[in-house]
């Protein structure tokens, strides 16, 4: 079903990074469900965000891994 007026914005980044993956993955595609309905693209944040300013986390976690984004 397509929406009668286009949207403000064609793409929305959904930061659930500090969701356990599962659930973030999950959340995610309920709301990918409900913007493809009106056209609109879904950005996914995985993984940790903050970067190198991050002091509480080790570095190597700081990074997406790659069997968390073939999971996505």
């Amino acid at each position: 079903m397509a929406c009668s007026t286009p949207p403000l914005f064609s793409s929305y980044m959904l930061n659930l990074s500090k969701e356990p993956l599962e659930e973030n993955i999950d959340i995610c595609a309920a709301y990918l469900v409900r913007m493809d309905k009106v056209g609109i693209f879904l950005e996914m944040e995985i993984g940790i965000t903050g970067g190198r300013r991050r002091t509480d986390t080790h570095l190597k976690d700081l990074y997406s891994k790659p069997e968390e984004i073939y999971t996505v």
